[in-house]
């Protein structure tokens, strides 16, 4: 009976040891090994069993979650949790394992800057950008004056497009390098060089050239090139966090960026069509305005697909979504809260960057 006991406590110290020696050791700098990797990567499967990372890759009892680029699937960046935090609604606890490059949930700015440094600052309050080996570290400080870390996210630089193909023109132009890459942005989002693209830019439907560009504007730069100040009016949904934009859906009554549920989280874009204390008629005719334009500007030929999501039986009208692989989703959204306020807006469905 003993020796089985003895074998037992020695299997089990073997595993122990196994699983913070082996392979599948990911702490401190090894973590950073998952960034690039494909989900379904066998780097990817170990980072995941060695975190214990639930369906939605995240650990919030450790701190921790994957951010998966949802069209790759492919990791883009860790986030970690510096404090006990709420993150997309989930209790988080603060993160207490070895952290790579070196860094602590106790480095203050300055000792920030001698491991990675100078840094770059955000646009959030209190957020740095740092650059180092490859990898971006953004830090999120809670209080900078008592170095008091919110969250870090490391991400490593885009992988460069590998050419395949090269074709030389016979007319002496230069080559045409063919890359096997994410699609690319639509060319009418960018300032037309020539009278046929200036044409098509011009004849391009308004509603369908203005949502283009929130496409554009959050692929660029997760909309902090269209953020403008901070919004004093209320909303519909009460979100704290909220910014005006350089951006102008045609028929608005008004549109915003907004972070949610902390100033730190990322911006989302919604364009509000109409919103009121009370529903009447003109919200089914400003729905139908808006569905006859939409399924004219972004055609199944386009490769967009629609469909309508039933809001319930008690609902007043259904939604409309039309989904493309190369952008994401728009959706003609119908909402009404408890209160009884009615809004009809555009929110979209975006891929992460």
């Amino acid at each position: 009976m003993k020796l089985k006991v003895f074998l037992l406590i020695g299997l089990h110290a073997f595993y122990f040891a196994q699983s913070f020696t082996g392979p599948s050791n990911y702490l401190g700098d090894k973590m950073l090994t998952v960034l690039g990797e494909n989900k379904g990567s066998a780097a990817a499967r170990e980072f995941k069993n060695f975190w214990l990372l639930d369906a939605k890759y995240r650990n919030a009892n450790s701190g921790i979650k994957l951010n998966i680029n949802s069209k790759t699937g492919d990791v883009t960046s860790i986030f970690i949790a510096g404090e006990d935090m709420l993150v997309d609604s989930i209790p988080f606890m603060k993160f207490t394992s070895k952290l790579p490059l070196g860094l602590t949930l106790n480095d203050d700015t300055a000792v920030m800057d001698s491991k990675l440094g100078q840094a770059k600052k955000l646009p959030e309050k209190n957020a740095f950008r740092f650059h180092k080996k490859n990898i971006f570290v953004e830090v999120t400080y809670a209080n900078i004056k008592k170095g008091k870390i919110s969250s870090l996210k490391f991400s490593a630089e885009p992988k460069p497009p590998v050419p395949v193909k090269v074709y030389a023109s016979i007319e002496k132009n230069p080559p045409v390098v063919v890359t096997e890459n994410k699609p690319v942005p639509p060319r009418v989002l960018t300032a037309p060089t020539s009278e046929n693209e200036k044409k098509s830019a011009s004849m391009m439907p308004p509603l369908k050239k203005a949502i283009l560009e929130v496409f554009n504007a959050n692929r660029e730069s997760a909309f902090y090139s269209i953020k403008t100040e901070e919004r004093t009016a209320r909303n519909f949904w009460n979100y704290r966090y909220t910014y005006n934009t350089k951006l102008k859906i045609p028929g608005e009554m008004y549109d915003m960026l907004y972070s949610f549920p902390f100033i730190t989280s990322p911006l989302d874009y919604v364009a509000i069509l109409k919103e009121s204390d009370v529903y009447d008629k003109s919200f089914e005719t400003t729905y139908h305005y808006y569905e006859k334009q939409l399924l004219e500007s972004f055609p199944a030929s386009d490769g967009w697909v629609s469909s309508c999501i039933s809001n319930g039986s008690k609902a007043k009208l259904s939604d409309l979504a039309l989904h493309n692989d190369k952008y994401g989703g728009i959706v003609l959204d119908y909402s009404e809260n408890p209160k009884g306020r009615h809004v009809l807006y555009l929110r979209f469905l975006l891929y992460d960057n």
